[in-house]
């Protein structure tokens, strides 16, 4: 199952550019040494599908992964203390998914480790400074969020109505990206518009942009006070998983199952159900598990000094009850062959 799932989830991007060059199937080195994994957050399946991907590349590649993920997305500090970590215990590479891009103390942690040798890789979502990285790998969460708002635009038709959005952070690069690809693609103000909606013949109306610190808590008490303050609301759009699930419970706890609509983000099995219970109208799915594997397969190549490009987009695909059991959208839905 390992080698299909590697096979099938890379075979959708240009990762032959980053891995002809290093050949693959498992080199006969020793172990090379470690490689600091660090994520966003504990307890989000999204994470643990990267840390699944960056251990098989850790497997292939004869490198030990450290991974570790800070209790929530807004504790940065915790982030900070990881990369000076992997700077202390002298990792070959960090591969990051930076909480802030342009937080001055993480940036400064992260020169430190550029400065001792060691190559940094962002993974998920990127720097400001694009300088202080080797290469970027991620969803181009713009576009993500146009596929959003062309969905949304198909559920609601031509009468369109009141639509609200819960990010996941305020201020961050992600959160940020996916509400301004959605927004701007329902507007019109798009660079690269979707010419299925037609925005002067449609009324989208977004009343409010909330954010819920990516917590699920947060997430319901936002989505229930919007759904109180807009009775005619009829679509709720969420940027990352916790946030998503905290919007469904709302619309459930408020029996407005099927009457508001809702989009949202990842691919957690809470999502799955409900999808299948009708809750969820549809996610947009990332490539968690590529992001880790190829994180730490670029960390190789630069190891090797190899060049690398300087940054990769692992694709994002819409996910509704109507292609939920193709093969592929199978295996995007559930990685880790739970």
């Amino acid at each position: 199952m390992k080698k299909l799932l590697k096979n099938t989830l890379l075979s959708t991007l240009a990762a032959s550019m980053l891995l002809s060059a290093a050949g693959c199937g498992k080199t006969s080195e020793g172990n090379r040494g470690s490689v600091a994994v660090i994520a966003k957050s504990k307890g989000v399946e999204f994470w643990d599908d990267v840390k699944v991907g960056a251990d098989d590349g850790g497997e292939e590649m004869n490198l030990n992964i450290a991974y570790s993920a800070p209790s929530s997305e807004t504790q940065i500090n915790e982030q900070i203390q990881m990369v000076n970590d992997a700077v202390k215990n002298k990792s070959k590479a960090i591969v990051i998914a930076p909480i802030s891009a342009d937080n001055q103390e993480l940036v400064n942690a992260l020169k430190a480790a550029s400065d001792a040798g060691i190559n940094v890789i962002t993974i998920d979502s990127d720097l400001t400074d694009t300088n202080m990285r080797k290469s970027c790998i991620s969803t181009d969460n713009d576009s993500a969020g146009a596929i959003a708002a062309r969905e949304a635009a198909q559920l609601l038709g031509t009468d369109g109505g009141q639509i609200a959005i819960i990010g996941h952070t305020k201020g961050s690069q992600t959160a940020t990206e996916r509400i301004d690809g959605f927004t701007q693609q329902l507007t019109g103000a798009s660079e690269n518009p979707d010419k299925t909606i037609d925005t002067s013949k449609t009324n989208f109306n977004v009343v409010e942009v909330q954010y819920s610190d990516g917590d699920q808590a947060k997430a319901k008490q936002e989505a229930t006070d919007l759904i109180s303050k807009y009775p005619d609301l009829k679509l709720i759009y969420g940027t990352n998983e916790k946030t998503t699930i905290g919007i469904c419970e709302a619309v459930k706890e408020q029996g407005k199952s099927g009457q508001i609509k809702v989009i949202g983000f990842n691919a957690s099995k809470t999502e799955i159900d409900d999808i299948k219970n009708g809750t969820l109208n549809g996610t947009i799915v990332q490539n968690p598990y590529s992001m880790g594997y190829l994180g730490v397969r670029v960390a190789s190549k630069l190891m090797n000094n190899k060049n690398v490009i300087s940054s990769v987009d692992t694709g994002a695909t819409y996910v509704s009850a109507d292609n939920m059991d193709q093969e592929y959208v199978k295996l995007l839905l559930d990685p880790t062959n739970k």
